[in-house]
């Protein structure tokens, strides 16, 4: 069963939005996806999952969002090998460190074993139509490649 966690932090709806979006690229893939907010979850959560997705808004020069913050110092010593994954947020380009936050996150997965799938998705602000589409088909590549992953070969 392709199960994908989507773990958000998100001050102004802008990567919740974005979550939304892939989750349902999940869903149409044949994945069961399931949103949570950091604010309600613990990074042990992420174990049960065969794929993730992280994601948190950049504030100012390179900040997580306040709850992602917390969510993120707590992830130290989790294993994630062996998990497809892929970092996205909301960021403002008026900023020296455009997207960082999201950078931050895709190192961490890589750091704790997991496999990035893609580069990290980078919404400027409010994600718009065509930023809904990709993420829509962002969320069907990761549920293919997990999918892809637990079929055994022919």
């Amino acid at each position: 069963m392709c199960r994908i966690g989507i773990f958000y932090g998100s001050n102004t709806g802008n990567t919740r939005e974005v979550a939304e979006a892939i989750a349902s690229g999940v869903i149409a893939a044949g994945g069961t996806a399931e949103i949570k907010n950091v604010a309600k979850a613990f990074p042990e959560e992420l174990l049960k999952y065969d794929g993730l997705a992280l994601g948190s808004s950049t504030w100012g020069d390179g900040k997580f969002q306040r709850d992602f913050d917390f969510f993120h110092e707590m992830m130290d010593g989790l294993d994630l090998r062996g998990k497809k994954a892929i970092p996205f947020g909301s960021c403002d380009p008026l900023y020296e460190q455009f997207g960082k936050a999201v950078d931050m996150i895709d190192s961490r997965l890589k750091e704790l074993g997991a496999e990035t799938i893609a580069s990290p998705v980078k919404i400027i602000r409010t994600p718009g139509e065509a930023d809904k589409k990709n993420c829509y088909e962002i969320g069907k590549q990761l549920a293919n490649e997990v999918i892809k992953q637990e079929s055994p070969a022919i």
